[in-house]
């Protein structure tokens, strides 16, 4: 499950906002607050996961960011370090969902399992 995390969270508190519950949470966003970009994903993150049932949530997928968010590695991981357990796999950088190309149709609502361990990582789509 997942989206543009800016909008994902103009969907909190409505009855449109998606369970994500057990799922892997495929995240993506754009650049519209420019200098600010970091900031911004830095709250709408932790706003996501301070929703009920975000402490059930199987792993973050995170696609690949334009350069001029400023989203390094390094950052990144400034980001998530505090708020997602070490024990939920987390992604950065994927190809294919996203605003950078090279850009696929992502299915969403099947059943993915994804593997990280240090630097290597695979995202399987079980079925869909």
């Amino acid at each position: 499950m997942g989206g543009n995390l800016c909008t994902l969270n103009l969907l909190q508190g409505t009855p449109y906002m998606p369970d994500i519950r057990n799922k892997v949470l495929f995240l993506e966003d754009d650049n519209i607050m420019g200098d600010y970009f970091c900031y911004e994903f830095d709250r709408n993150l932790e706003s996501l996961l301070q929703i009920e049932g975000a402490d059930t949530i199987k792993g973050i997928v995170f696609g690949r960011f334009d350069d001029s968010c400023g989203l390094t590695f390094e950052t990144i991981v400034d980001i998530i370090q505090d708020k997602v357990p070490t024990n939920i796999p987390v992604i950065f950088g994927t190809d294919y969902f996203g605003h950078v190309f090279p850009m696929i149709t992502f299915p969403i609502g099947g059943t993915a399992r994804i593997q990280a361990n240090n630097n290597m990582a695979e995202i399987y789509i079980v079925s869909h």
